[in-house]
């Protein structure tokens, strides 16, 4: 994970030179070069649109997101039936099985588009634009399903698709080692994950209009749509007045007392997040884990519909609390899944994880952000003490959305100066949170595991994870005791 954030910040840094030009991608343009021609067995390498295949400079009109193109595979990108059994009955894939498996790091079924009328928009789909308030007619079923299945306000989700099925089911066992399982909500990404966990476990099936939605935009590759959803599901409980505790599918909650404590180390934050690694480069001494997060809504019960056949209007809805905790996580939200499309768009090569780059970028933008240390914590103090929590305030137009700016009556001023409003996010320490892989050392403290995917090839641009992927990290939760389905 951290190669993948430092690949990306480093091609977001350094654009690739022009034909010519001396520089570091020379040797990276020829080996690629070469690669490409013993796959197509030409005698020149297919351009992509640029100078020896690598496309136009960043920032020209030109230089567009890939489409997938399998013509040089044979075989279905994705399958959920991988034969039959004995029997003749249909035998559905184990996970990874059905995706199309073969990948290399620069040699991907993936060609640059045609023209400018294939441009996809920047903007999160469904009318959430920028001066737009949330969508929440799209995830109002989403809300009242978790209404019927989730005790109390806060909400434990994570979303998963078919090849997920079985990591879903270790993680809502964990849900009930630790106490959080009637909390606890799964996301079903595709109508097969649904009908396998809908009786095992509170399931929603969040797969109608998913593709077309994210087709509308500039992500291209499932994993990247999968991303997104995810977190504008999330976005779509707190809208209805939860507080979202948002996990991966590969955590795991090992003992009682997470809800309880992190309810009261956001008791003056809005937003919680587990700690990633602590290093002089971090703006912030920390970078963050953006695939553990707690958002808070503060919502009242009463703004929750008690009665089966009612449904809020917007301004009912909004007016409990229009311009507090729910108004700027939403917004906060909103700005960071932009700012991943608008990555994810211009450097799609490393695409897999552009949507937590999104959130990492907003952070370190400091004509958006404003962000800094809360009590004179200073970015060194804050690397030296992995195991506190640290608090960053952010404000400014990462902050003041449209729901906030629309109540102040001053029109045509900047955001920062329409309102006052401050996000404060509290970062979580490592030693109830640990790292990926670092459970073992953390276990007589952590409330939650996650082990690290063990192998290290380039797996950047997969528009799915094969089988293998899902064999290795089995294999690295049961090393690490995390896998309770067992």
């Amino acid at each position: 994970m951290r190669a993948a954030f430092v690949g990306c910040t480093l091609l977001l840094m350094a654009p690739p030179p022009l034909a010519g030009s001396a520089g570091g991608h020379r040797g990276a343009r020829e080996r690629r070069r070469k690669l490409q021609l013993g796959a197509q067995g030409k005698g020149e390498a297919k351009s992509l649109g640029g100078p020896r295949g690598l496309g136009p400079p960043f920032g020209t009109a030109d230089w567009l997101p890939p489409t997938p193109n399998y013509s040089q595979f044979d075989a279905t990108p994705h399958r959920v039936v991988c034969g039959e059994s004995s029997s003749g009955v249909p035998r559905p894939c184990r996970p990874g099985e059905g995706n199309l498996a073969g990948y290399q790091h620069w040699l991907q079924p993936y060609e640059q588009r045609d023209g400018k009328a294939a441009l996809g928009r920047l903007s999160t789909p469904d009318g959430w634009g920028r001066y737009d308030l949330f969508p929440f007619l799209r995830y109002s079923g989403f809300a009242d399903h978790a209404k019927r299945v989730v005790n109390g306000s806060l909400a434990v989700m994570t979303a998963v698709d078919f090849d997920y099925r079985l990591l879903a089911e270790n993680w809502y066992r964990s849900t009930r080692r630790a106490g959080l399982e009637d909390k606890a909500i799964v996301y079903a990404l595709d109508k097969e994950a649904h009908a396998h966990l809908r009786h095992k476990m509170p399931t929603y099936n969040g797969a109608a209009g998913f593709f077309a939605s994210w087709n509308a935009t500039r992500l291209e590759r499932y994993l990247q749509k999968a991303l997104a959803e995810r977190y504008m599901a999330a976005a779509g409980l707190v809208d209805a007045g939860f507080d979202v505790l948002l996990t991966d599918a590969t955590h795991v909650f090992v003992r009682p007392g997470l809800a309880e404590y992190l309810l009261a180390a956001t008791a003056t934050a809005d937003v919680a997040v587990a700690r990633g690694s602590c290093h002089k480069r971090a703006a912030l001494g920390c970078d963050m884990m953006w695939n553990f997060l707690l958002l808070r809504s503060r919502g009242d019960v009463k703004d929750k519909v008690d009665h089966r056949d009612e449904r809020p209007t917007r301004a009912q809805a909004w007016s409990a609390a229009p311009g507090t905790a729910r108004a700027r996580v939403l917004h906060w939200v909103h700005l960071s899944l932009v700012t991943g499309l608008t990555d994810f768009y211009l450097r799609w090569w490393a695409g897999t994880h552009c949507m937590f780059m999104g959130f990492t970028k907003l952070l370190a933008n400091r004509h958006l952000s404003h962000a800094a240390l809360a009590g004179g914590l200073t970015p060194e103090a804050n690397a030296a003490a992995p195991n506190g929590t640290a608090h960053v305030t952010l404000r400014g137009e990462a902050v003041c959305g449209p729901a906030i700016l629309r109540q102040s009556g001053c029109e045509g001023c900047a955001p920062q100066d329409r309102c006052d409003e401050t996000l404060t996010l509290a970062v979580l320490p490592h030693g109830l949170f640990p790292l990926p892989g670092a459970y073992p050392a953390a276990r007589a403290t952590a409330f939650v595991g996650r082990s690290a995917r063990p192998n290290r090839d380039h797996r950047l641009r997969l528009d799915r994870y094969d089988e293998k992927d899902f064999r290795a990290i089995d294999d690295a939760m049961r090393a690490d005791g995390l896998l309770v389905r067992d």
